[in-house]
């Protein structure tokens, strides 16, 4: 039973939702069958701290004991109760949803004939509008408010259709041109990302009628027109500059969730151009991280996500600023999930102390790390990899590299493609290693000398070469470091 679709609905809920799911089921206006609420009490008494009782044979016993085809009919009160699970979802996204809630009471009220209930609602939800922030849901609720009315009128025999009609069309077309661009940028921007052939059907027609439309009232048009500007133009750094300025003088008006979004397709951009070798991008980026982190964009609810965390404390020591770093921890290491919080403080001072190419330092944080998942794994793996290399303990990182192979094969949560990249990686490293002990070798023997300077250009080819692959640029700053080193350019 635990592995049952309905034990994996459950496990999504809290303590809180979980009662709450317990009175819905014993509401007569959603369920009067007994069998689901008895079921449900036999699940809710023993999770999850006895879940040994939760075996079928002894939920069998306890629901139907001495009745035949006891299994059948336990199938059978489950499916029932997750179908329950299922309208307790909707009833909880509906809750949330209190525009739409409204639109549902419009049309409630019209069809019974409730007019001046519906023309008073209507009336107060207009006023709300007027403070309300941009986003994509505020222009179909406005959307779906216009044909209320619509309906309204259309159902009272009022002749002045036209109007109102007008107004219609007239939200429904901004609905959709936000839409439309928002998922346009989003194409483009995936398209920067992996091989993606996408039909962008009226795109081209929608962006020649855009630069007649008044932007002024409508933000969030501006900000996804000049965003997919960015992205679609060869060179789209005007419209970066652009966008930079409409986050500084239109950002208050924007919903704190669609911001997100549109610092999202900012950093990405930025992230793009510094791995097509255009170093200023770093800083690029490294401000609007600052500006995201000053909104409170990046917290999901009271705690700060450790990719996020790990991701300032990587920027601001590539750029050099470690005390900026090292205060961004101790001022926000209370934010991270209590159970990640010792293990990510250790790996972030580890990664600080990397790029001050203080490498023992490194070590002794990362050997103090806990992995709580199999991405914390691979990236503590990763940099005690590079660690070792600097400090050229090279029979270490034999053993560990075999290590990082096994637990990528063997480790189904890895996409293929990701897999594939990481063993890109291992296969090259290992060739750079090779290369560094032979170019240790080589002071003393000439031999060598000239082979490495036939193997190294040829690891650099290589590595330029090979997709999809991690850690691609710190694999070609090691082997320029060896070019240098010989003067092999």
């Amino acid at each position: 039973m635990l592995d049952s679709k309905l034990m994996k609905l459950l496990q999504t809920l809290n303590q809180k939702e979980l009662q709450q799911l317990y009175d819905y089921v014993r509401s007569p206006i959603y369920n009067k069958n007994q069998l689901i609420i008895q079921l449900y009490e036999v699940i809710i008494q023993a999770y999850p701290n006895d879940t040994d009782s939760l075996e079928k044979t002894n939920v069998q016993q306890q629901l139907f004991p001495n009745k035949k085809n006891a299994a059948a009919h336990l199938r059978k009160v489950m499916s029932q109760l997750s179908e329950k699970v299922f309208d307790f979802f909707i009833f909880l996204k509906i809750r949330e949803e209190k525009a739409y809630q409204k639109h549902l009471l419009h049309q409630f009220l019209i069809q019974r004939g409730l007019n001046k209930l519906f023309e008073n609602s209507f009336t107060s939800i207009k006023q709300q509008q007027q403070n309300t922030l941009d986003n994509i849901k505020f222009y179909h609720y406005k959307y779906l408010l216009e044909s209320d009315l619509y309906y309204f009128m259309l159902k009272n025999g009022n002749r002045n259709l036209h109007t109102n009609l007008q107004e219609v069309v007239n939200k429904l077309d901004l609905y959709y041109i936000i839409n439309k661009l928002r998922y346009s940028c989003s194409m483009l921007n995936t398209q920067g990302i992996i091989a993606s052939d996408y039909h962008f059907f009226l795109l081209d027609e929608l962006l020649a009628q855009l630069p007649t439309m008044p932007m002024e009232n409508t933000p969030i048009i501006q900000f996804y027109y000049t965003i997919l500007l960015m992205l679609k133009e060869e060179d789209g750094k005007i419209h970066f500059e652009q966008l930079k300025i409409l986050l500084q003088q239109r950002g208050e008006k924007i919903d704190r969730k669609e911001l997100y979004f549109i610092y999202t397709f900012a950093t990405n951009y930025c992230i793009s151009k510094f791995k097509d070798g255009k170093a200023p991008y770093l800083r690029e980026l490294f401000e609007l991280y600052k500006q995201m982190l000053e909104k409170g964009l990046l917290f999901e609810g009271q705690y700060l996500p450790v990719h996020w965390f790990k991701n300032m404390v990587i920027v601001a020591s590539r750029l050099g600023d470690f005390e900026w770093a090292k205060s961004f921890i101790e001022q926000y290491k209370k934010k991270l999930p209590a159970v990640q919080r010792k293990s990510t403080v250790y790996f972030n001072y580890g990664i600080i102390a990397f790029y001050e190419e203080d490498y023992t330092t490194t070590l002794t944080y990362l050997h103090k790390v806990d992995f709580v998942d199999f991405y914390d794994h691979l990236n503590c793996e990763m940099l005690l990899l590079k660690t070792h290399y600097q400090l050229q303990n090279f029979d270490i990182l034999k053993s560990k590299i075999d290590a990082l192979r096994m637990f990528i094969k063997r480790n189904k949560a890895i996409s293929p493609n990701n897999q594939l990249a990481y063993r890109n990686f291992i296969n090259l490293f290992k060739r750079l290693i090779k290369c560094k002990e032979e170019q240790n070798k080589g002071v003393y023997f000439t031999t060598i000398q000239k082979k490495l300077e036939k193997a190294i250009p040829k690891l650099q080819n290589s590595i330029q070469e090979t997709e999809p692959l991690i850690d691609k640029k710190w694999l070609l700053q090691e082997v320029e470091a060896l070019l240098e080193s010989h003067q092999y350019k």
